[in-house]
């Protein structure tokens, strides 16, 4: 591993494949305690005190990847009732 990425907060695989390092050294390096893995294919080279310390990270990750908590579905308003229709075609109440 390298000291730049062990410096950072958070990582990718990605980030730490153009670093230079193989699949099979960060998967080592999370085996031996030197790199902590947040999610799926993201990792720090800190280690958390507290679990608040870790849900930041994660939170740092989803602002960095451009993701949201919740599904984008439950952010729409519901459909008027004049889009639902039944098979006949007329429309339902």
């Amino acid at each position: 591993m390298t000291a730049d990425l062990l410096a950072l907060d958070i990582f990718s695989a990605d980030a730490a494949g153009r670093a230079g390092v193989s699949t099979f050294e960060l998967k080592q390096a999370v085996k031996n305690g030197t790199v902590l893995r947040l999610k799926r294919g993201w990792y720090t080279g800190q280690r958390p005190q507290w679990p608040s310390d870790r849900h930041r990270l994660r939170v740092q990750i989803e602002w960095v990847s451009g993701r949201t908590w919740w599904p984008a579905t439950t952010l729409r308003p519901p459909r008027p009732a004049y889009l639902f229709i039944d098979p006949i075609g007329a429309p339902s109440t």
